[in-house]
């Protein structure tokens, strides 16, 4: 940090913000993570949004988004572009952009983790897979009225997203969601 006196010999390293590594473990400037990641998706990559999702990854995307609002939120939220389509991200207003080359979700979201070097960043199940947002702990009686009883009898955690309200548990379909989020992070 910045109390240590410099001595002679000492070989020091100074790094701008990168997009493609992660530098986090040997940057002792800053007790914070020197880069927050945050993707906007073209249209044709909704799986790859919720996959990212999943995984705990700011992922921006609707369906009825433009080429134009992709590039000006892309600039104006700090959001690398991740799409499939060349002739958007040769667009001379880009500054940050990947092209996803497989037209498969989970080899997409295993080159976005790879390419940007995310996979010690996973904190899955942590935003809301429809609108993105961060998830909250809610109690099991905050959310009596919003699941079905036999969920609230075999359930004691939930999570709620505070903006679409939309509830979250561990239901059978939980485990599918870890498998495939170890598939695709143990390929790397």
């Amino acid at each position: 940090d910045f109390a240590y006196l410099v001595r002679e010999g000492d070989r020091i390293s100074v790094y701008p913000v990168f997009e493609t590594f992660d530098i986090r473990q040997v940057s002792r400037v800053r007790p914070d993570a020197l880069r927050e990641i945050r993707f906007i998706l073209d249209i044709p990559l909704g799986r790859l949004a919720r996959y990212l999702r999943m995984m705990g990854f700011d992922a921006a995307f609707n369906r009825s988004f433009t080429a134009e609002q992709i590039i000006s939120l892309s600039l104006e939220e700090k959001r690398i572009i991740l799409s499939r389509s060349r002739s958007l991200l040769k667009r001379r207003r880009i500054t940050h952009g990947f092209c996803l080359l497989s037209p498969e979700p989970e080899e997409q979201a295993r080159m976005v983790l790879q390419r940007f070097a995310l996979s010690a960043s996973l904190a899955p199940f942590t935003r809301c897979l429809e609108c993105n947002a961060r998830m909250e702990d809610i109690s099991a009686e905050q959310v009596a009225d919003l699941v079905p009883p036999d969920v609230l009898a075999k359930q004691r955690r939930f999570r709620s997203c505070p903006s679409c309200r939309r509830v979250y548990w561990e239901g059978s379909h939980f485990a599918k969601m870890e498998e495939r989020i170890l598939r695709i992070s143990q390929a790397l």
